[in-house]
């Protein structure tokens, strides 16, 4: 995910309340000021959150937010014991199992049927349906993921002290080992398999890791790699590629069309026939994503227990505190890559220290107010927040010391990710990116 980007209107604002008075115009309490950050009351939380919240335009918008909601709360009460996993649960956790044999289906007879027109004689218009039913075939498949050529990459043999701590989280978490981490430049990380070999990767935020203390980096690793074995439907082959086909065929079949050049016969005879097909692919799509939502939430909430229990309690709850710092870690960035000569990475690393305690808190506060989350498919960070202290608090199964926390950064990731910093430079350097 990339770094979360915010409007130039809304920094403006923040800037202007940061030079407010000192006194709380709400209840006239004492403001305790920090320079060059946003002023706001911690006793009635005034100004706590500048940003105004965005406005839902619609009925449907408010109902469907009000549904993320309902379902955050059910995945938050599941994962903090509060409530059982139901039989209900488990029904609709087979729709899209069923839903996934269909798409699936529906590729294999394409397929079978095209061969069967170009194997069998029948003519030349057969043969030539036939060829285009295979390729169609070919080009509607489920994208498995690819490493680009472009990707900043570190293996065993360039890595060997990153990936023996993998291997050990591996182990810990009775997941199978990593076999690839590519390095970029969000404030994120996540993990996933790529390819028909199924390759399995994490993928590093540098900016993310060079902020993190080394007990929360074993932390964010333990999360990324429990999610092989959290039970998430998504991640799967057979459901997460039905996914992956719905969302290529609707891009194949909507309908599309030169605004510039007006509407013809031809333009209508598509839109007739492309319309249906692609709105029944769209509510499937969309069904599909429904179902499997709160399973895929709580399979968040399932690595971060999971990685409480390798790297400890304090560790994860300490890695979603840092989570908060997206937007505040781009601007000094951005802000150093347009008016300061230094590395952005030497930035970082003293970064995080000079944060003062009180925005630490505000941002947390103000995170509570949003509900916010990492991203649109992560429930709210609060929520996993009380989840883990709603747990029994564990001490962890493994220990990053800073000495070989150190030697990781020194020895595999400096090195390999001056190419990353030179693209994140020149990206916060252009024009289109307002913080």
């Amino acid at each position: 995910m990339a770094p979360e980007v915010g409007s130039a209107r809304g920094a403006q604002r923040m800037a202007a309340v940061s030079e407010g008075a000192a006194t709380c115009p709400r209840c006239g309490a004492q403001i305790a000021q920090d320079r060059g950050y946003v002023a706001w009351c911690r006793r009635c939380d005034w100004n706590v959150d500048p940003l105004p919240p965005r406005a839902l335009p619609t009925r449907k918008a408010d109902r469907v937010a009000a549904r993320v909601d309902a379902d955050a709360e059910r995945a938050l009460a599941l994962a903090a014991g509060a409530r059982d996993h139901s039989t209900r649960d488990r029904v609709v956790e087979m729709f899209p199992v069923l839903i996934a044999l269909g798409v699936h289906l529906v590729s294999l007879v394409v397929v079978l049927a095209g061969l069967y027109l170009v194997l069998v004689p029948g003519g030349v218009l057969a043969i030539l349906f036939g060829v285009l039913l295979v390729s169609a075939a070919v080009l509607l498949r489920p994208h498995l993921g690819r490493i680009s050529k472009r990707d900043v990459t570190v293996t065993r043999a360039t890595a060997p002290e990153l990936f023996g701590l993998l291997d050990e989280i591996a182990l810990a978490a009775s997941a199978r080992p990593v076999q690839l981490v590519v390095l970029n430049g969000d404030f994120n990380a996540a993990y996933g398999s790529v390819g028909l070999r199924r390759r399995r990767v994490v993928w590093i935020g540098v900016p993310l890791w060079l902020v993190l203390a080394p007990d929360e980096r074993l932390a964010l690793l333990s999360h990324e790699i429990a999610h092989q074995v959290n039970g998430d439907a998504r991640r799967g082959l057979l459901v997460g590629t039905s996914i992956e086909s719905l969302a290529s065929w609707y891009q194949a079949f909507k309908w599309t069309h030169d605004a510039e050049g007006g509407l013809g016969p031809v333009d209508y005879l598509s839109w007739l026939l492309s319309l249906p097909l692609a709105k029944a692919i769209q509510l499937t799509l969309r069904l599909q994503l429904r179902l499997t939502a709160r399973s895929h939430r709580r399979a968040e909430f399932a690595a971060d227990d999971l990685a409480a229990e390798i790297a400890s309690t304090g560790a994860v709850l300490a890695l979603l505190d840092v989570s908060l710092l997206s937007t505040p870690c781009l601007r000094a960035l951005q802000h150093d890559s347009r008016h300061g000569d230094g590395a952005l990475w030497d930035l970082l690393v003293t970064w995080r220290g000079g944060l003062p305690g009180g925005e630490w808190e505000r941002l947390r506060r103000a995170d509570r107010l949003r509900g916010a989350s990492v991203d649109a498919s992560h429930p709210p960070t609060a929520h996993r927040v009380d989840a883990l202290r709603a747990l029994s608090d564990r001490s962890g199964k493994l220990v990053l010391g800073a000495d070989r926390s150190r030697r990781i950064d020194v020895a595999e990731i400096l090195p390999a990710s001056r190419m990353v910093e030179r693209r994140l430079r020149d990206w916060l350097e252009s024009d289109r990116v307002v913080v």
